[in-house]
């Protein structure tokens, strides 16, 4: 825990005004308290690499999201690629890449080039309420980052960019109507964001074409579950109340829940594929369930359950 203090005020002194800082501080000491729970979607996620491995080499392998490298398999990647470009928002991630044992370029960047954006101009803006959701629904778009690689490894970020959308656009309601007032019309300004939460969903899904890399493996969030009914305990890993067949979810009994999309107007499928990444077959898939916050084990009142999901992907005549 003292190292991690260490790189968060480190990254602090170099890069002030990050707002990411934090919220990666955040995740990694989650990511501790919760390990017996997190563990088996980290485990997952890397094998998940270790299969798209099999095929997929080249010079470069571009990893956005990189984060912590808590679930970047190097192990299975390093053998493939002679170069990994780690890509985050967030300087205190980078503090760790350097102990990677494989040569690496990093970059510090909002992947999606709109949101610091679009957090200075809502924060600068100072109409009434109406024409402060109006902004929201209209700010203005940008092609997201892309760089040359071999091959593109998008690591469960992104279902992430829309919650950074939301987490960017709160806090700046609050501090600018108050409170109370943001919690009354909570409804009106989720509406509003939705556009944009839309539009960061379908310009990954762009920028990942944009690339031409030759392999791609998308990481990400699928569905939200909210349940109650059951508590866990923190440190011993047990099952979780409810089940994802393929084509709905099964409950224990006495278990209820709520579900949804994680992915804002967009279902992750051979036509959303064809649609946004023409040159590109689907060449396998797989998912799995992310026990996130088992009830019981943080301060609400209920549960959280991810459905995560893999989906390789080959440029149209690559090996």
């Amino acid at each position: 825990m003292r190292a991690l203090l260490f790189r968060y005020l480190a990254a602090r002194w170099k890069h002030p005004g990050s707002p990411y800082i934090h919220a990666g501080l955040a995740l990694e000491r989650r990511a501790r308290a919760l390990s017996a729970y997190w563990t088996p979607h980290f485990s997952r996620t890397r094998a998940a690499q270790a299969r798209w491995a099999q095929t997929a080499s080249g010079q470069i392998l571009t990893v956005l999201g990189a984060g912590p490298l808590l679930d970047l398999n190097a192990a299975a990647l390093s053998p493939k690629f002679t170069r990994f470009r780690l890509v985050d928002a967030n300087p205190l991630a980078a503090t760790g890449w350097a102990l990677l044992n494989h040569p690496v370029e990093p970059v510090i960047t909002d992947i999606t080039n709109c949101l610091t954006p679009w957090r200075q101009k809502l924060k600068k803006f100072r109409g009434p309420w109406h024409q402060t959701l109006d902004l929201i629904r209209q700010l203005p778009h940008a092609p997201a980052y892309s760089a040359p690689a071999d091959a593109l490894l998008s690591l469960n970020i992104l279902s992430q960019l829309e919650i950074g959308w939301q987490e960017a656009v709160e806090p700046i309601l609050h501090n600018r109507f108050g409170t109370r007032f943001v919690l009354a019309h909570e409804q009106e300004w989720l509406d509003a964001i939705r556009p944009g939460s839309q539009m960061l969903v379908e310009q990954h899904l762009a920028s990942l074409a944009a690339s031409a890399a030759r392999h791609i493996l998308l990481i990400t969030d699928l569905e939200y579950v909210e349940y109650t009914g059951r508590a866990y305990q923190r440190h011993q890993w047990q099952e979780p109340p409810m089940q994802w067949t393929g084509e709905n979810w099964l409950a224990d009994e006495g278990i209820t829940y709520q579900a949804i999309p994680a992915l804002e107007g967009v279902v992750l499928n051979h036509e959303t594929f064809a649609r946004w990444l023409p040159s590109y077959q689907l060449q396998w898939h797989e998912s799995w369930l992310w026990h996130i916050a088992p009830n019981g084990t943080e301060a609400t009142a209920y549960g959280k359950l991810h459905r995560v999901g893999a989906f390789a992907l080959a440029l149209t005549g690559s090996p």
